[in-house]
């Protein structure tokens, strides 16, 4: 037996092991002996084949160790544990009516050199308009998504504006950058650390981009990430990784040829399911060896899905309960459309220049947006996965053309089905899990 959570209360049940009910559960099969049980609330044990049979035929208190186990998870539901599994139900849907954290400035669809006269000002109407939202958390989340390091001194213009409007607020506002790290400078890298930005580097293993990367990892002080493509490195898994060591990066993120990627070439180009998987397998492989020789890496892919699986209930945008699409996110173009994700450029949802907050929530496209949960179909409603996965579905809506899928067997479920198997039988290795539940 195996489980690993954020324990509810004690080891031995209070009240007699009869008194119990099974909660809703669904299973998945990790070999010959060993069985995946997982609920909604996102609690999970692994069982060998007499703890399975017990639990399944009602029998658990036989054993009470099996017993108390399951209750800490959920797996059963009794007078001491059924108040947390309702508050971790209830904490996933209220986030429905939280106020967004995160603004996305996106210069995807517009040439910069176009907009120059206007960015400033659109940078500035989207602070107003992101900062002017009621009850909206002490700490926000702004960041310049595309290849605005062409533009950087207009930026740096945005930034300051946010700074003194959030001073105004009693908001803290932290940044990131998220572009290409082929136009990288030693004034622009000096800047990103003196600000303390978080800059996540799209890189494709080119000389540029090491280059680039070269000169913002002199600075100590800045935080930086790597978002690798398998486009660019299939098959070189090995020096991928070797090449995050050497610039001294903590944490890269296999990311596969997705909508939000700024260069023309990954909105076009198709990868198959089981080669992304095979890919990002291998590059942990790499990573948990690196660990094992003392270094401290981590995979972020795989550290997104640790997080759903270890803490139960865990808040986050990826998460699929419900997505973060207008929910915990705003984008904002560069024509100063407000929309609700950068993989939906159709579902807009107004503009920072004529609509208020509230305006934007309560138009077609913003209630459409807060209602698209993966949980609600059909197929992810009764899948092992569906607490752990952060399926999209608005990247679904965008693949398929509806919201209802029979089957939802796009990129990322296929993916998912593959990857999350794979951490659950890591985690029964007792280093790699020690490895493992570091990254949370």
């Amino acid at each position: 037996m195996l489980s690993c959570y954020r324990k509810f209360g004690g080891g031995l049940p209070d009240e007699s092991p009869s008194d119990y009910v099974i909660n809703r559960c669904f299973s998945f099969s990790l070999g010959a002996e060993d069985t995946l049980v997982t609920t909604n609330q996102g609690g999970w044990v692994i069982l060998n084949k007499d703890e399975y049979n017990l639990l399944f035929n009602g029998a658990v208190e036989k054993d009470t160790s099996l017993y108390a186990a399951l209750e800490q998870t959920g797996i059963i539901l009794t007078l001491s544990n059924q108040a947390n599994i309702l508050r971790i139900s209830c904490e996933q849907h209220a986030y429905l009516n939280r106020a967004p954290t995160r603004l996305v400035i996106w210069s995807y669809g517009s040439k910069l050199d176009e907009v120059d006269d206007r960015l400033e000002d659109i940078g500035s109407k989207a602070v107003d308009f992101f900062l002017s939202i009621p009850h909206l958390h002490d700490q926000v989340h702004i960041e310049f998504r595309g290849d605005f390091l062409s533009r950087y001194p207009l930026i740096q213009k945005i930034m300051n504006y946010a700074m003194i409007v959030g001073c105004r607020k009693k908001k803290e506002v932290f940044f990131y950058i998220v572009s290409s790290p082929h136009l990288m400078t030693d004034k622009i890298a000096m800047d990103i650390a003196n600000r303390r930005i978080q800059y996540q580097a799209y890189f494709d293993g080119s000389d540029l981009a090491i280059a680039g990367l070269k000169k913002i990892r002199l600075y100590e002080t800045a935080s930086v990430q790597l978002l690798a493509f398998p486009l660019d490195h299939v098959g070189q898994e090995a020096r991928l990784v070797h090449e995050c060591v050497t610039l001294g990066m903590h944490r890269i993120n296999v990311k596969y040829a997705d909508a939000s990627h700024p260069v023309e070439k990954y909105r076009k180009a198709s990868l198959a399911p089981e080669a992304y998987y095979h890919f990002w397998k291998d590059t942990l492989e790499f990573i948990l060896e690196r660990n094992r020789k003392g270094f401290f890496l981590v995979e972020g892919q795989a550290q997104e899905l640790l997080w759903n699986i270890i803490v139960p209930g865990a808040k986050s945008m990826s998460s699929r309960r419900p997505c973060g699409a207008g929910v915990s996110q705003f984008i904002i173009d560069l024509t100063g459309r407000i929309l609700a994700c950068y993989c939906a450029e159709w579902l807009e949802m107004g503009s920072v220049f004529t609509d208020t907050y509230d305006a934007v929530i309560t138009s077609a496209n913003g209630v459409t947006a807060r209602c698209l949960a993966g949980d609600l179909l059909p197929k992810c409603s009764v899948c092992a996965f569906n607490a752990y996965c952060g399926h999209c579905p608005i990247r679904s809506l965008e693949q398929h053309g509806s919201s209802l899928l029979e089957e939802p067997d796009d990129f990322e479920c296929q993916s998912y089905i593959q990857m999350i198997p794979h951490l659950f039988k890591r985690l029964k290795d007792v280093e790699d899990a020690k490895i493992l539940t570091n990254w949370v």
